[in-house]
């Protein structure tokens, strides 16, 4: 019989009406201070299942030392962009004007928040409302760590992974 007491962790369930598809991300990270009082959290998804324990060390380290010495408050981890991005007006990371085709490695580098990790401290929490400070440390993902299952595509597409890497 496994047990689900590891040294220094405390499962914690949500309450039923943070649990629903319909629960806002900003009550969960509101009720976050009624169960924690102190320290930083790291907040991460089973969406993002291709995450290991060396990023989380990695992510952790890069607070650690990015939030000492340059003054960042908080962590989130992204993924790189560096396509063409339209909306329907026309192309929103370049300019047509300069250059109708520039090459994709010129492009301005524009990070996806990929809700793999989040690092802050509970006062983030407690005066901002929120799991990110004023000044983020981009922590930088693979794409296939990256990967956060939204729809039921995406769980395929990650069943697929999974398979192939065993």
């Amino acid at each position: 019989m496994a047990s689900n007491k590891i040294k220094n962790v405390k499962i914690l369930e949500r309450p039923a009406h943070l649990a629903t598809s319909s629960a806002s991300t900003d009550d969960v990270v509101k009720y976050i201070p009624e169960i924690i009082s102190d320290g930083v959290i790291l907040w991460t998804h089973v969406t993002s299942p291709f995450v290991d324990s060396n990023a989380y060390t990695n992510a952790i380290r890069a607070f650690r030392e990015k939030s000492n010495s340059d003054g960042y408050d908080s962590l989130m981890s992204v993924t790189k962009i560096q396509k063409f991005l339209w909306d329907e007006n026309g192309p929103i990371n370049y300019d047509r004007q300069q250059e109708k085709w520039p090459r994709t490695q010129t492009l301005p580098m524009i990070y996806e928040v990929n809700s793999a990790i989040f690092l802050a401290p509970i006062e983030i929490y407690i005066q901002q409302q929120d799991r990110v400070g004023k000044k983020v440390i981009p922590f930088e993902l693979s794409l296939s760590q990256a990967m956060d299952i939204d729809w039921e595509e995406d769980f395929k597409l990650a069943q697929e992974l999974w398979q192939h890497d065993k």
